[in-house]
């Protein structure tokens, strides 16, 4: 490993990287339709969000003779993926509005895989396991940082926090206990996760810590979101084991259970023709982003589809209705400007279910029973010190720390120098070793090179950064809003959020210095909440949708089994599996399956590999 030894935080850049497809007064509609046969398949896709074009590509590559038209209401593609390249005085810098880095594991197998396919791993930037983006994650209880333990840290230190921190108050003997708790009544179909932990292993532990992690993923409320649909395992363990510990020594004897779905999932990416030097990349790497953003992603799927010869984008077209088509063939698509009608053989909606349940005009019933969405702002600031809070990824706000600790009603912030490195860290000076030649070397070998805990993997090129800044600053995302701002009438205004930004930061790292940039994003409704009693919920919908229309309308996104980009990628190619092979579905059909199966467990001294 190549390291400075000095280890700078990194400060944001970007370009735009959310694709504008310009237009005039209407639409533009772009096509690249070739004279072959007829197509085998004509399909509607609702929105040109990341699931809107993940479900293109994957429609695309599994049926390449189909025809897709992407309807998207506004002027651009991309949804919540929008990064963007601000300039400062020696550079630029990039803000990301949404997310900001992918997890490789699981789901993320999807985005890997894109990455591998669209040829853009080599804009990718790798932070690996040892990195401080990966060690070390905060809590801010009851009026400082709170560093989460971590193995690396040592037996010691992770006593000693337990003994001096009072956020870790009762999680010890919580933990001990929680084997002999009981389980809870067979009759209890769903409970919130809140009170499923309170349970198995105190309040405490939920108010002070969960509450927070919860914060950064969903920007929800602990106390009402579904354990059922958040944390299945745990849940199905308790009724099965007797509680949490139980389950777990379970699997790790027996092998992990999972739905039969997921298995088959699972063995497919096994099967995948993985790239020998990617997937070596990622065995230690915790999370990735791009050089110019997750905007990257976007970019590689519409130019992809753009050039695939039967992809047609309608941006600026919102949709007015759907309906069955007289003769059940198909479902009509009416635009809301032209009021133009299209018939498609399918339908795959990337909306949210509100949006959906809007377009089917049936007064008699509503399609998507309510699932409420959470407002967030996000706000970027890029300061000219560097290093001015500790190294980690950033930091939650559980819902145990004081009003007088949090009036700006913040989620939590994110260093974004965390997960890219710096110029002074890709400055070959300032490596121990200086012969380019000697890491090609390595490389050619099979050798994998880090700089300062971030892979090199488009060696012999220049490292990735996302900064292009002679030395760079302190970079910060600061997010507020997400359960805190229900039923409020109206948001603050970008002027009133960089205030509450700029306090906040004052008040938890002692930042008063002014921002050199900062920006400012409101996203309205952008994370589903997925309350007690969700699953039933989609089982109504699917009930719905199939009944409504016979197999033709699927759905796909964020709104139904995972929030984040890993998770929408799934669902999209989900949907495209059960097109591709022929079967009726609605994207819904395995929500509550009962079907598991339990993979092999790993022993001890067997590589993973050869299970």
């Amino acid at each position: 490993m190549l390291c400075n030894g000095h280890r700078l935080q990194i400060a944001l850049s970007v370009r735009s990287c959310a694709l504008f497809i310009p237009h005039s007064s209407a639409s533009i509609r772009l096509r690249a339709y070739t004279t072959e046969p007829a197509p085998s398949h004509n399909v509607a896709i609702l929105g040109g969000g990341i699931t809107g074009l993940a479900t293109a590509y994957y429609l695309v590559k599994e049926l390449p003779r189909a025809k897709v038209t992407i309807y998207e209401a506004s002027d651009r593609i991309g949804g919540w993926l929008s990064s963007k390249r601000v300039p400062v005085k020696d550079g630029t810098v990039l803000f990301e509005a949404g997310p900001r880095t992918l997890r490789p594991s699981s789901n993320g197998a999807l985005s890997v895989r894109l990455m591998q396919e669209l040829d853009i791993a080599k804009d990718a930037i790798y932070a690996q396991r040892t990195s401080p983006a990966a060690r070390n994650r905060y809590v801010y209880y009851p009026d400082h940082l709170v560093r989460m333990p971590h193995p690396s840290f040592g037996l010691i230190e992770i006593i000693s926090s337990f003994l001096r921190e009072p956020i870790f108050e009762g999680a010890v003997w919580g933990g001990l206990t929680e084997f002999f708790k009981e389980a809870r009544e067979s009759s209890v179909q769903d409970e919130s996760v809140g009170s499923f932990f309170s349970r198995r292993i105190g309040k405490t532990v939920v108010d002070r810590i969960l509450s927070g992690v919860f914060h950064g993923i969903y920007a929800g409320d602990v106390w009402q979101l579904s354990v059922k649909s958040l944390f299945p395992t745990p849940w199905r363990d308790e009724a099965q084991a007797g509680s949490i510990l139980g389950g777990m020594l379970k699997s790790r004897a027996e092998g992990l259970e999972v739905t039969a779905r997921e298995a088959a999932y699972l063995q497919t990416m096994k099967e995948f023709q993985w790239d020998p030097l990617l997937k070596a990349t990622l065995k230690d790497t915790v999370a990735f982003t791009f050089r110019d953003g997750l905007g990257t992603l976007n970019d590689g799927l519409a130019r992809y589809l753009m050039g695939s010869g039967n992809v047609e984008f309608k941006t600026s077209t919102p949709v007015a209705s759907i309906k069955m088509a007289e003769d059940k063939g198909g479902i009509v698509i009416t635009s809301s400007k032209s009021e133009e009608q299209e018939t498609y053989g399918h339908v795959v909606s990337a909306l949210s279910a509100e949006q959906l349940s809007s377009l089917h005009k049936d007064d008699s019933m509503k399609l998507i029973p309510s699932i409420p969405s959470v407002t967030v702002m996000t706000v970027n600031l890029y300061y000219r010190t560097p290093e001015m809070h500790p190294p980690g990824f950033g930091y939650v706000i559980p819902q145990a720390t004081s009003f007088e600790n949090n009036p700006e009603r913040a989620l939590g912030v994110v260093f974004d120098t965390a997960y890219s490195p710096s110029s002074d860290d890709v400055d070959m000076n300032n490596w121990q070793i200086q012969n380019a030649d000697q890491l090609k070397d390595a490389r050619e070998s099979g050798q994998l090179v880090n700089i300062n805990d971030f892979a090199w993997y488009n060696l012999p090129n220049k490292p990735n950064i996302q900064d292009d800044v002679k030395q760079r600053g302190t970079k910060v995302t600061v997010m507020l809003g997400g359960h805190y701002w229900t039923g409020w009438p109206a948001f603050p205004d970008e002027k009133e959020g960089l205030a509450l930004a700029k306090s906040l930061l004052e008040r938890h790292l002692a930042i008063k210095e002014e921002p050199e940039v900062w920006q400012v994003n409101i996203q309205k409704d952008c994370i589903p909440q997925y309350m007690v009693g969700h699953e039933q919920r989609l089982k109504t919908a699917h009930t719905n949708l199939k009944r409504q229309y016979d197999g033709k309308l699927r759905v796909a996104g964020s709104w139904m089994a995972g929030v984040g980009v890993n998770d929408c990628l799934r669902s999209a190619w989900e949907v495209v599996q059960g097109i591709s092979r022929g079967r009726d579905g609605t994207g819904l059909e395995h929500i509550g399956s009962s079907e598991y199966v339990r993979l092999k467990p790993i022993r001890p001294g067997t590589k993973k590999e050869d299970e």
